[in-house]
């Protein structure tokens, strides 16, 4: 199951983003496993990014992967992601904030599965990754 809480009442296509959820989920071959997407402002995520990783700032995505006990549940985990700062990274990259949205929602899932980017070959290895994933499943909304 995903769950898809629109907070901040961005207009987008809801259906269409879960399932690019579910197509990432059935080619890890966790399909089973419930997610939870969360679309909100910069001030939330800005809060919530203090709160969890001390850093008082706007941020694109956070990701939080399920406990261990959680997984017994069938719940793999949340991602939050700021709308607001995908359409001024799109705008950056010179794509469109759909593109990008599919690219940082892949980032965080991938997050789930215990990606890591906390190094620079890290980044670089999990860009690559989300690509390709992107390319090969033909993800968009």
């Amino acid at each position: 199951m995903v769950e898809i809480n629109n907070k901040a009442g961005y207009e987008l296509d809801i259906e269409s983003l879960r399932q690019v959820v579910f197509r990432f989920l059935k080619h890890y071959q966790k399909e089973n496993l419930e997610v939870s997407i969360a679309l909100v402002d910069d001030e939330e995520i800005r809060n919530l990014n203090k709160v969890y990783r001390g850093k008082n700032l706007s941020t694109d995505v956070l990701s939080f992967p399920a406990d261990k006990e959680d997984l017994v549940d069938n719940f793999l985990g949340e991602v939050i992601i700021n709308y607001q700062e995908i359409t001024r990274q799109a705008q950056d990259f010179g794509q469109s904030p759909e593109k990008e949205l599919v690219f940082i929602l892949v980032h965080g899932l991938l997050h789930l599965l215990g990606h890591q980017d906390q190094t620079q070959a890290e980044r670089e290895k999990m860009i690559q990754v989300g690509q390709d994933v992107i390319k090969r499943l033909n993800l968009s909304i």
